[in-house]
């Protein structure tokens, strides 16, 4: 619940950060780059707890892939992992391997690579998401695991 909690939280803020991007360019991008980062981490998470609870979504892979791609990728940490792991995450985002990589955030959407992620996809992920979580917790509830 906490990860759910903050992926909606960093909607608006990623969302209040592109806001920003036509008035101050440079630190609205610092901007979206630190919400959208910190959004694929929950939802990253999320994907991982829901998949234990044994519920699958499409989107899993790809809210890691961004995560990587976002946390690693960018900071030039090809080092830290193998290179078929990157790069099969380069061809699943659709990203230019000349390149290290190719983002873009609007208000309504993130891209990156030849991926374009709308803002409404995640509130529609996040609201799957709240169903399964409240219905495990609500089981929790009725068999004394949780007051």
């Amino acid at each position: 619940m906490p990860y759910l909690i903050g992926a909606k939280t960093q909607v608006k803020r990623y969302q209040t950060a592109a806001s920003y991007l036509n008035e101050r360019p440079v630190n609205g991008v610092y901007e979206c780059l630190h919400e959208a980062s910190t959004l694929f981490e929950d939802l990253n998470t999320i994907g991982k707890y829901a998949e234990k609870c044994g519920s699958e979504n499409e989107l899993h892979q790809l809210w890691l892939d961004v995560r990587n791609h976002i946390r690693h990728d960018i900071r030039e940490e090809y080092d830290n992992e193998s290179d078929l792991r990157k790069n099969k995450r380069v061809e699943r985002l659709k990203l230019d391997s000349k390149l290290q990589t190719s983002i873009g955030f609007t208000t309504d959407s993130i891209k990156i690579g030849g991926i374009e992620i709308k803002i409404d996809q995640i509130n529609t992920y996040l609201k799957w998401a709240d169903n399964i979580i409240v219905g495990i917790l609500d089981n929790a509830k009725k068999q004394g695991f949780i007051k």
